[in-house]
């Protein structure tokens, strides 16, 4: 499709799910399938409570319940290597 003065037509999947810790804080976990299998976690994941991972191949096409599995332990990774795992968060600016 031409680009057409700066809008789009193109309609974005994503699919939101929680996924919880060893220590039963949540993370919030946003799946986009069609932007390269790309997960978003915010959550006691990082010292800015946000984390981005692409961590399929492209052509790969999982299944959700693959997916929530491999969030879920990506997200409890994420938390153990977090030094600001109980809250603290630096201001991104």
């Amino acid at each position: 499709m031409p680009w057409e003065g700066g809008e789009t037509t193109t309609s974005e999947k994503k699919i939101n799910f929680v996924v919880t810790l060893k220590t039963g804080d949540k993370v919030d976990v946003t799946y986009f399938p069609d932007f390269m299998n790309h997960l978003e976690f915010r959550g006691k994941v990082s010292e800015t409570g946000y984390r981005s991972e692409f961590p399929f191949p492209i052509d790969d096409h999982p299944s959700l319940d693959e997916v929530k599995k491999l969030a879920g332990e990506m997200a409890q990774k994420l938390y153990e290597e977090n030094p600001a795992k109980y809250g603290t968060t630096q201001a991104l600016i």
